[in-house]
């Protein structure tokens, strides 16, 4: 008896385990995907064009991949290409 309720917490914890480690890998996929999006709207030459792109971008949770995109000035891709 004991060893069935051992293993049915095992198979419990394995379950929790896996589901975490699943969302894990969707919000890290997320935010390369946001990150992504936000680099090619600041990439937009018009001023325009850009802030409407980055006003049409859903919020995301933040953490550091999420942070260092925003670190970076709006015009810096644009100034790196005329230059």
């Amino acid at each position: 008896m004991v060893v069935v309720l051992l293993l049915g917490l095992l198979a419990l914890f394995h379950q929790v385990v896996r589901g975490a480690v699943h969302l894990g890998d969707l919000r890290r996929e997320a935010t390369a995907l946001h990150t992504s999006a936000l680099f090619r709207c600041r990439d937009l030459p018009d001023r325009h064009a850009r802030d409407s792109c980055l006003l049409e971008l859903p919020a995301v949770p933040r953490d550091g991949a999420a942070l260092r995109a925003d670190m970076l000035p709006t015009n810096a891709v644009f100034d790196r290409q005329t230059r």
